[in-house]
């Protein structure tokens, strides 16, 4: 059977075939690597014990704003034993993919969706995104 399905195909054919498969996975590991990965989903009554900023935290945020300043995340790092590199935290909206601009882009748009309500959603993502958000993890 391979026999036939060889005498169809040139050489050059199969090879071509073969480097593009290669270069399909490839791409598609890389993308994978580059999106959010979440660490960690924890309740807004159990970050107000960790962190009981939160509570003004939330009171002067406007609606559409859902990114959790960088102190408070740290502080649930710290207490969750995660690391700090990389990470943002999210209100009440679970990210499932981000696209950059370009191949090559540092910035893109993150997708989300509604989460649970009251819950606070951490991911860490790609140290090549370091410069998407600015010091207080707020989204530029």
């Amino acid at each position: 059977m391979l026999h036939k399905i060889l005498m169809i195909f040139s050489k050059k054919q199969i090879i071509i075939s073969i480097l593009l498969l290669f270069v399909n996975i490839w791409l598609w590991l890389y993308l994978n690597t580059l999106q959010p990965r979440l660490l960690c989903e924890i309740s807004f009554d159990e970050v107000k014990t960790i962190a009981p900023e939160i509570e003004k935290w939330e009171k002067s945020k406007p609606n559409h704003y859902f990114f959790i300043p960088s102190d408070i995340i740290n502080k649930i790092c710290q207490k969750k034993g995660l690391s700090l590199n990389n990470v943002f935290g999210i209100y009440e909206r679970e990210v499932y993919n981000f696209s950059p601009f370009s191949f090559y882009s540092n910035d893109g748009i993150i997708q989300y969706s509604y989460g649970k309500e009251n819950h606070i959603y951490i991911y860490s993502y790609h140290q090549r995104y370091s410069d998407f958000y600015d010091d207080n993890n707020d989204y530029k």
